[in-house]
């Protein structure tokens, strides 16, 4: 166990209490949510049972129930999950039972917050989606702790994330790469890159093994002129910097300014209607409910960001039509595609380990088979 592990352990108040009472009640919590089967019911049973009959394992809930009541450090994400918590009951089956036990907590810091709890219930379905990956690419019950445990306690159970239909949502800044223009004149946006970048030819972010055919540059005078490289709405960066001059372009959003980050739930088919929905309610939400908090965009990093995917799916297609709702940017290094879409057996053991089944899987197999690269990319939606 590392000495942050064993830091936060030590200064975690004593919840030892409220920790036996929930452990008790965790299979009914999470009945509750009505969206965890009754076959993973029974699998979380059976591991509260497992608990109870163990003193160890006893001692080692209640820990980390100690931590994560009304939130842990963030910086305990950077940590691996210490393996001797989970010897007996294992890591992801004591997560699971775990994350089930602090659903009222979460429940309660909704209503301390003053944020309608139901905001909170229509998270749960991730619940499922969660134990799905698990099971698909674990062969186990439970949850992983950057993938799934993590995420429904640190965020979602401290009001940190907020659930808008199909999307969740929550504060943070513009990324330190990235600024915003706005035509004076006509209201258009551009993006500019603020870092140095090396690009290739078709101008992407350079894969391992390309050839550099430009690099990106930036400068900012001081009557706010601006020369960069630009990138287009669909994620392509200008192999030459552009000028844009003050008088026509003011900088609307620069790096560091507050936004409005999304997230994209694995919870089932991302339907365009249901993407347009989720944004047209979610200003409205943190107008009335933040009415401090002055977020100048809408932004998210994600495979499905990737400029490449319109050159895989048509057009028609709800992911390229999302990627249509605001101006794509690029984003450096490998996505996790591979994961998202063929799964933890394929980032393992290759891509040809697995079946390729819906068309998005078949399409994605075929160009990594013939050397494609699967960057990661972004979007931002101005206000």
């Amino acid at each position: 166990m590392t000495d942050l592990w064993k830091k936060i352990i030590a200064e975690a108040p004593d919840k030892r209490e409220l920790a036996l009472k929930s452990l008790d009640n965790a299979v009914e919590y999470a009945e509750n949510t009505k969206y965890v089967s009754p076959e993973r019911l029974a699998k979380l049973a059976s591991y509260v049972d497992t608990i109870r009959s163990n003193a160890a394992a006893l001692e080692n809930f209640v820990k980390l129930f100690n931590i994560y009541h009304k939130g842990a450090p963030e910086d305990v994400l950077l940590e691996p999950f210490p393996e001797e918590l989970g010897a007996v009951t294992g890591e992801k089956e004591l997560l699971f039972v775990l994350a089930m036990s602090l659903i009222p907590t979460a429940e309660e810091c909704f209503m301390q917050a003053g944020i309608p709890v139901e905001k909170l219930h229509q998270s749960y379905d991730e619940i499922e989606a969660w134990l799905s990956n698990c099971e698909r690419n674990y062969g186990v019950t439970g949850l992983e702790f950057w993938h799934g445990f993590a995420w429904l306690t640190m965020r979602l159970f401290t009001v940190t994330v907020i659930r808008f239909g199909r999307l969740e949502y929550n504060k943070c800044k513009l990324f330190p790469d990235v600024m915003v223009l706005r035509n004076r004149k006509t209201g258009e946006n551009k993006v500019v890159l603020t870092q140095e970048y090396e690009l290739n030819k078709a101008g992407l972010f350079t894969a391992p093994g390309e050839e550099n055919a430009a690099k990106t540059t930036f400068n900012e005078s001081e009557d706010g002129t601006v020369t960069a490289n630009c990138v287009s709405p669909d994620g392509i960066v200008s192999l030459e910097a552009v000028r844009f001059d003050a008088e026509e372009w003011e900088i609307s959003i620069r790096p560091g300014d507050d936004v409005i980050y999304m997230h994209i739930p694995e919870v089932g088919p991302l339907k365009i209607e249901d993407v347009r929905k989720s944004l047209a309610e979610v200003k409205e939400f943190y107008d009335k409910y933040y009415p401090d908090y002055h977020g100048k965009a809408i932004v998210s990093h994600s495979w499905l960001f990737d400029p490449v995917l319109k050159e895989l799916l048509p057009e028609s297609s709800n992911l390229i039509q999302y990627q249509k709702t605001g101006l794509l940017i690029p984003q450096k290094g490998p996505s996790d595609a591979v994961r998202r879409v063929l799964g933890q057996v394929a980032v393992d053991k290759g891509i040809d380990a697995v079946e390729w089944k819906s068309s998005l899987q078949k399409s994605l197999g075929k160009y990594l088979a013939n050397g494609g690269f699967c960057r990661g990319g972004g979007i931002i939606i101005p206000f």
